[in-house]
C-alpha cells in the first residue's frame, strides 16, 4: 500500500501541495516574527532617541541653572568688594550724601546718630543712622526717593511722622536707616 501511496500521482500531488502548505506557513510565521522583531527595535531605538533628548535638554538646563550660579557669585563678590568692605570711604560717602540732600530738599538734620553692632552669625557688621528730620512733607518725600532710589545701599529701617513743628507747613520725622559692612565676626 506504501508503494501505491508512492507512485500515484494524486497523492504526490496531496504531499506536495501539504508540503507546499507548510512551507508557506512557515514562511508567514517567519516574516511575522521579523516585521515584530523590526517594530520592537525601532520602538527601542525611538526610546533611545528620546532618552538621548531628554538628557540633552536636562544638561542645558543645568548648565543654564549653573550659569546663573555663577552669575550671582559674582555679583556677591562685586557686592562685597564694593560695599561691605569699604566701610571708611562709604561712611565718609553715606553722611556726604544725606548732608547733601537734605540741604538740596531744604530739610534741617539735627543731632544726627550712629551707631555699629556685629552680626556674629553672618560675619557683618550692622551700621545704623537715625535722622531726626524737619521739614514740609513734601521735601522729606523728595528726600527718602532720593535714598531708596540711591547706590548707596541704605536700607529705610523705621519712619515715622513725629507731628508739625513750630514752622509752617513743617514736619518732624524719625528715620532710621541701616547698611551693613564686613567684619562682624570680631
Amino acid at each position: 500500500m506504501m508503494e501505491n501511496f508512492l507512485y500515484n500521482k494524486l497523492y504526490q500531488g496531496l504531499t506536495a501541495l501539504v508540503l507546499a502548505l507548510i512551507c508557506a506557513g512557515i514562511w508567514v510565521f517567519g516574516i511575522q516574527e521579523e516585521s515584530s522583531i523590526l517594530q520592537n527595535s525601532e520602538a527601542r531605538l525611538e526610546v533611545q532617541r528620546l532618552e538621548l533628548d531628554r538628557r540633552e535638554l536636562d544638561s542645558g538646563l543645568v548648565n543654564k541653572h549653573l550659569q546663573r550660579y555663577q552669575g550671582n557669585l559674582s555679583e556677591m563678590s562685586r557686592f562685597r568688594r564694593d560695599y561691605l568692605k569699604q566701610k571708611e570711604e562709604r561712611v565718609v560717602a553715606i553722611s556726604d550724601f544725606l548732608a547733601a540732600e537734605a540741604k538740596a530738599n531744604g530739610l534741617q538734620l539735627d543731632q544726627v546718630r550712629y551707631k555699629t553692632r556685629p552680626l556674629k552669625e553672618d560675619q557683618l557688621e550692622l551700621y545704623e543712622i537715625d535722622l531726626p528730620l524737619m521739614g514740609r512733607y513734601r521735601d522729606i518725600r523728595a528726600f527718602v526717593e532720593k535714598i531708596e532710589t540711591s547706590e548707596m545701599f541704605l536700607i529705610i529701617t523705621r519712619l515715622s511722622i513725629e507731628g508739625e513743628s513750630e514752622r509752617a507747613n513743617a514736619v518732624e520725622v524719625q528715620l532710621s536707616l541701616a547698611t551693613y559692612f564686613e567684619g562682624g565676626a570680631s
